[in-house]
């Protein structure tokens, strides 16, 4: 049952790109729209100007939360999954990431093409599939990341 889980949520960030990623900093939270798309793990990946409140806010508390919401899904309305951000360095990820996000959309893929962007990757710790019929369900969690 757990690799049919995880399975569910491999397809579904296969199919979806958008979503409000929840970050705390020093002042309280702050949550913001962005564009991002997994590695093969099913890790989020996303790209940022530096200048970011989210950058300052992952800069001081790594720890960051994202929800996907999908009104027409047939088994999971939305997912949320929680996780640590954690800044790519290494150039090969770094153009990993870029060509992943650029193959989402055009609009994407101009956004990418701004002086100063960092890049990050969402270590996920746990997923929840989110059906609304039945509201958040703590039995449906995935930590085998």
């Amino acid at each position: 049952m757990l690799k049919d889980l995880k399975q569910i949520y491999l397809d579904f960030v296969k199919t979806h790109y958008l979503g409000a990623l929840a970050t705390t900093g020093p002042d309280g939270a702050q949550c913001s729209t962005i564009y991002f798309a997994t590695d093969p793990q099913g890790h989020p990946l996303f790209a940022t100007v530096r200048e970011t409140t989210k950058v300052k806010n992952i800069a001081t508390q790594s720890r960051v939360a994202l929800a996907v919401h999908d009104p027409e899904g047939k088994l999971a309305n939305g997912i949320q999954l929680q996780g640590v951000a954690t800044l790519l360095h290494d150039p090969m990820a770094i153009n990993d990431a870029k060509q992943r996000l650029s193959a989402l959309s055009e609009h994407i893929k101009r956004y990418l093409e701004q002086p100063d962007l960092l890049f990050f990757r969402i270590e996920v710790s746990s997923v929840y599939l989110l059906n609304f019929s039945w509201g958040r369900d703590w039995r449906v969690q995935i930590t085998d990341f």
